[in-house]
């Protein structure tokens, strides 16, 4: 990374201006941190006469260089920060100020250099680095600090690509809480990231330099230099007359859980202004709860007015319960109030004035339900979940749900499918299978079985779905940010019956007569199909069996079909080849037979 020399911004190696605050960035390379730096103490130098010996680099930045070193006194290691900001240069020992920078600029960066050290010295909090002694020396100035062995949550997000909610939320609680007790000094940090954050080896969460703190009036327009990280640093910091406090913090804190859960960082509050989309957490990563989700984006939020005020209402959002989870059990049918007169079939579906969306079947593998399309699509994807679809995804533009099952020992996996299209009557689910093997007939099987079985989830999904609906993560319908298929409004009609396949009277399948679908026979595919291996591959007997069990079947379904009616007609098919080849081949070998007698 590159430093700006007047603002401090961390800007990506060949950036030419920086992000944050316009300044030429031509000719500059980033900091090294190699050891053998010409600018950095040589190794073995002796500070503070003799009580500290300077070993290894850790980092450089643009206000100074961070050493390994050790404390004779006390038989220990220490990190010592060495105030060398960029523009300085090294005479012997002595460090000077070189270039563009003046002697006057130089003494009063030191001085705030000296004043972060006194910063850190009020705190004694576990999440707070230590501060064990600061001094001048070689007309520049030196902080030792404790020596935190572990890695930055930067370091772990580029190592694992994300941070698991359950330890990502105990980091950031760890530094709200530090975060309290710096607010209640009547300062804020400005410049809280992940790599000002470390974890330790001994599982302690530590916020690291304090070099842009600040004093701020609360409630009070004050002038400060605009120090700051993109992506981290709310829209106040980039001006200098703005209106400061704890809030920003929570931004900046915010910012850096939702890079953590996401592995990604997101963007400047300058850019959001301008209308660049941050899809919350739960878009990115369906794992992670909608309570930390939403409390992310409030703590995001652009306006300062609109975020959480202080990080005690921060983490208290984090820890506050989710909305319960929409059960799939399937309801018990309506109790019938006179047993031998069953009730007169209804004119219209029963509505959802008590918070369950109606459901009925339209076709193979459709559903016609007077849900919301935003409503009807969550409950596609939790159907599709409860199923077993491999992470099913949402895709709210086209309005549909996309995933995949599993192949097993008997065919490919599926790709399947459930979309959602207008109808005079309400809104129409469509959901498919296919095969990935199409010309696999035990594939064609499977995909019409698991087609029935999706259909019956996302039903239950619907009849169990509350009016307000979440979708996916918890997040309350109509309000994910950045979701692009947005439902026509809609009033909570009620839908006419679809007319029967059959019969009209009701039974204890069939409470409402009418409408609902009869009960199907049970499968025979999985019988039908060992036949007709076994007569394929190891006796020949086994062919007709399943020749003969496989009509059965057929006539037993009549015009339905359970989900295996592919199977049972690849079974008969095969039962009634092997059949004719068994045939041919006894009427051959008695044709030899009696030729030879």
């Amino acid at each position: 990374m590159i430093t700006c020399p007047t603002c401090g911004a961390q800007n990506p190696p060949g950036t030419l201006a920086c992000s944050a605050c316009g300044t030429s960035l031509k000719n500059l390379a980033p900091p090294s941190p190699n050891p053998s730096n010409s600018v950095a103490l040589p190794r073995d130098t002796k500070l503070r006469g003799g009580n500290y010996v300077v070993g290894p680099v850790l980092g450089q930045g643009g206000f100074g260089i961070t050493y390994k070193a050790g404390d004779m006194s006390l038989k220990r290691f220490v990190a010592i920060k060495e105030f060398f900001p960029f523009g300085a240069g090294r005479n012997g020992g002595t460090v000077q100020p070189t270039g563009g920078m003046t002697q006057a600029s130089y003494q009063e960066t030191k001085r705030k250099f000296l004043e972060e050290a006194q910063t850190l010295a009020r705190f004694s909090h576990p999440s707070i680095v230590r501060v064990y002694g600061v001094w001048e020396e070689f007309n520049t100035a030196y902080m030792a600090m404790e020596f935190l062995e572990g890695k930055t949550l930067q370091r772990i997000i580029e190592e694992k690509g994300s941070i698991p909610e359950k330890a990502a939320v105990a980091h950031i609680k760890s530094v709200a809480q530090a975060l309290e007790q710096v607010h209640a000094a009547g300062l804020i940090h400005r410049d809280i990231k992940p790599d000002n954050i470390c974890v330790t080896t001994d599982g302690r969460t530590v916020l690291i330099d304090f070099g842009t703190a600040r004093a701020f009036a609360s409630g009070k327009t004050v002038k400060q230099t605009a120090m700051l990280t993109p992506g981290y640093a709310p829209l106040e910091q980039y001006g200098q007359q703005a209106r400061f406090g704890s809030f920003s913090d929570v931004y900046a804190l915010g910012a850096t859980l939702y890079h953590c859960l996401t592995g990604r960082m997101p963007a400047p509050a300058t850019d959001r202004v301008s209308g660049v989309d941050v899809p919350s957490p739960d878009q990115v990563n369906p794992a992670i709860s909608p309570t930390v989700s939403r409390a992310v984006m409030h703590a995001m939020q652009i306006k300062a007015s609109e975020r959480p005020q202080t990080m005690g209402e921060f983490v208290a959002e984090l820890e506050r319960p989710s909305p319960p989870p929409v059960g799939l059990q399937k309801p018990a049918p309506p109790p019938i109030a006179n047993q031998s007169a069953p009730p007169a079939p209804p004119t219209t579906l029963p509505g959802s004035p008590g918070g369950n969306y109606t459901a009925m079947r339209a076709g193979e593998g459709q559903i016609l339900t007077n849900a919301p399309p935003q409503i009807a699509l969550g409950a596609v994807w939790r159907g599709f979940s409860t199923f077993g679809v491999i992470n099913p995804t949402l895709d709210f533009a086209g309005g549909r749900v996309l995933g995949s099952t599993p192949m097993d020992l008997r065919s490919y996996g599926q790709n399947v499918t459930g979309s959602l299209s207008q109808d005079p009557r309400g809104t129409l689910i469509s959901i498919r299978s296919e095969s990935g093997m199409p010309l696999n007939l035990t594939d064609f099987g499977r995909s019409k079985g698991e087609q029935r079985g999706l259909t019956e989830h996302v039903e239950l999904a619907l009849q169990q779905a509350p009016q307000n609906g979440y979708l996916p993560g918890g997040m309350p319908v109509g309000s994910a940010p950045g979701q692009s298929y947005v439902a026509p409004p809609q009033p909570q009609h009620r839908i006419a019956p679809i007319p029967p396949a059959y019969g009209t009277g009701a039974s204890p399948y069939n409470p409402y007569g009418s409408g609902y679908a009869p009960p199907l026979p049970a499968r025979r595919g999985g019988e039908v199909i060992t036949y007709a291996l076994m007569g394929m591959f190891c006796c020949g007997i086994f062919a007709p069996i399943a020749w003969v069990r496989g009509n059965a079947a057929l006539a037993e379904y009549g015009q339905q079909d359970p989900g295996d009616r592919g199977t049972v007609q690849a079974g008969r098919i095969i039962g009634m080849i092997s059949t004719i080849i068994l045939g041919l081949t006894l009427l051959a070998g008695l044709i030899g037979a009696l030729g030879n007698g």
